[in-house]
């Protein structure tokens, strides 16, 4: 982000004796620091016939480009989009039940903290109370009903205000409200001098948290069902509004896979930004993936040796699956195993084909399994699998058209392991392509988002949201406002098309790394920030990814290293695999 001062000194240079600002010369000087277009007409726009600029205007439009959470009022839940309404609930449920334990308990024991984050669809919330650490069973029970019961009365009673204060100010608060590790985040902070809490007025006082996340207003709560479950060592369940699925998400399969804590949140990517050590921290999680990968190939290679396989790799958009792939491919042959990745996305049909499915708004939809040329997939396979050779095609994302003549051809031995990736890839309708053939199932997805707050995880579909920005306007020719309004359509065949058949894998690979926010917001943050649209879901949703990205200090592809291999570089640039 550029210097408040460079744009302070560039209205000096284009400011005369008397005031008066020279519009076409602040431009080239704003342009010289290599301001965004849309950035400098806004600070050029002066009123008809005025040209002097008023110092205190401009300082605080400056001040407003840094001002973490201070636009994150909370919403009526009718106006927050369709497919986000369970992930708000969720959200403002967790703010409630931070103040009412923080209200009925010490400040320090009471704290809850989040511990696991909500996956696609959002089923549940894992979190933690010290306080509730040394009791049994029936004590947790008892517990989980005195906060259940306070939260339904808190949503009768209280509204979650917007609060904008200086950043030494909120660190004062936050500590001594016990909130450390929320103090930690905002001290983290660099170049930012004003922050915005949610605070909630309880019986012993005002409850305060970074303004991190949306939330609604909590009296739109009232009708919405949901329940908190002590589960053990001090953790709680806070089960979502799981009673009447269809009216906010269409469906609801519960959570995916074993939880994980988050290993390291915003506040330590900061830390590590300021040190310069975000190389070291990116390996650290790199390190992580590859364990991972250590175990599944292992467990394939295993299989292989007794008969052939067919690996299908399925997940929602932007999971990783292409990348992981081809690592798992690298694993597989390190093991002795001849294994060769399919990317199913070369199948997609031409825009133009009359066949290819629209939605209900009459625009071609990607997201449902007739979107392949499942016959042209099924074809190849076979021919695959019968140990022929095959010319793959390519699908160009950004003309709708397919190449046939690639010269990319496939043939493999007897005993290789044949990896097929796709968004599709546990569904029926594309299973049925595999009738005699061994399947190894994975489902891949980054499940345990992207820790923020102490009560704030950014959720996997939004991480992956932001991973899609970064992809698409990098390679696809497509802005991020184009990416967001097309978010609800993905949302949708996910929700219909990929999470109903996630049950069937044989194992779940998390594809989060802690450091994406920090390093994405490098590449994409002023694409997010200036994003436009007259769409209000696209709106809402800008605000929503820009307040995340704000939260995070920026790390610039010069300032650190990545592997070539990492799933991160299939979204930010530089993959080994593209």
């Amino acid at each position: 982000m550029t210097d408040r001062k460079e744009v302070l000194l560039a209205f000096d240079k284009a400011t005369d004796s008397s005031g008066t600002v020279s519009q076409d010369l602040l431009k080239q000087h704003l342009q010289a620091l290599k301001l965004r277009p849309e950035t400098i007409r806004k600070v050029c726009d002066f009123e008809q016939g005025n040209k002097r600029i008023d110092y205190a205007k401009l300082v605080g439009w400056l001040f407003a480009t840094r001002r973490p959470g201070a636009d994150m009022f909370a919403q009526p839940l009718s106006s927050v989009p369709a497919d986000a309404k369970r992930e708000v609930v969720l959200q403002t449920l967790v703010e409630l039940l931070a103040a009412a334990s923080w209200e009925l308990y010490d400040p320090i024991p009471g704290k809850v903290r989040m511990e696991h984050a909500a996956s696609t669809p959002e089923a549940y919330i894992g979190l933690s109370i010290p306080a509730a650490q040394q009791l049994d069973a029936a004590g947790g029970t008892r517990m989980a009903e005195a906060l259940a019961k306070r939260v339904k009365e808190l949503i009768a009673e209280v509204s979650i205000s917007l609060v904008t204060m200086s950043k030494a100010e909120a660190i004062g608060l936050l500590e001594a409200q016990g909130s450390q590790e929320d103090a930690r985040l905002v001290s983290s902070l660099s170049e930012c001098e004003c922050i915005g809490l949610h605070a909630i007025q309880t019986k012993r006082g005002v409850f305060r948290t970074p303004a991190v996340a949306t939330v609604t207003l909590p009296k739109d709560l009232a009708a919405i069902p949901w329940q908190i479950q002590a589960a053990a060592d001090g953790l709680f369940k806070l089960i979502g509004p799981d009673l009447d699925l269809t009216s906010l998400t269409g469906a609801g399969i519960g959570r995916l896979g074993t939880a994980r804590s988050a290993e390291l949140g915003a506040k330590d990517c900061n830390e590590a930004a300021k040190n310069t050590q975000q190389t070291t921290v990116a390996l650290k999680a790199e390190a992580m993936h590859e364990n991972s990968l250590a175990e599944i190939s292992a467990q394939i290679a295993t299989m292989a040796q007794e008969k052939p396989c067919v690996v299908v790799v399925a997940g929602p958009s932007s999971s990783g699956k292409t990348t992981f792939s081809c690592r798992l491919a690298l694993h597989l042959q390190a093991r002795g195993v001849d294994a060769q990745a399919l990317e199913c996305d070369m199948y997609y049909k031409a825009r133009a084909d009359p066949t290819h499915p629209r939605d209900e708004k009459g625009e071609l939809n990607f997201e449902v399994p007739d979107a392949l040329r499942l016959d042209r997939i099924q074809q190849d396979l076979s021919a695959l699998t019968a140990g022929k050779a095959v010319e793959l095609p390519k699908f160009d994302f950004k003309t709708g058209t397919i190449n046939e003549s690639t010269g990319h051809m496939l043939q493999l031995a007897s005993k290789a392991v044949l990896i097929v990736e796709g968004i599709f890839g546990l569904h029926p309708q594309f299973l049925s392509a595999f009738q005699h053939v061994s399947l190894f199932k994975v489902l891949i997805g980054p499940w345990s988002g992207a820790q923020l707050s102490s009560l704030h995880v950014v959720p996997e579909r939004k991480l992956r949201l932001l991973r899609r920005i970064g992809r698409d306007v990098r390679s696809r020719g497509v802005d991020a406002a184009r990416v967001m309004h097309k978010f609800a359509s993905v949302s949708k065949g996910e929700v219909a098309n990929i999470f109903p058949y996630a049950g069937s894998a044989d194992i779940i690979f998390d594809s989060a790394l802690h450091y994406e926010l920090p390093a994405l917001k490098g590449v994409i943050g002023s694409d997010v920030e200036s994003a436009s649209s007259d769409d209000a879901a696209v709106l809402s949703r800008r605000l929503e990814l820009w307040n995340y990205l704000s939260w995070v200090e920026s790390w610039p592809m010069a300032s650190y290293s990545l592997l070539p291999t990492s799933i991160a570089c299939e979204f930010l640039g530089n993959s080994i695999f593209e």
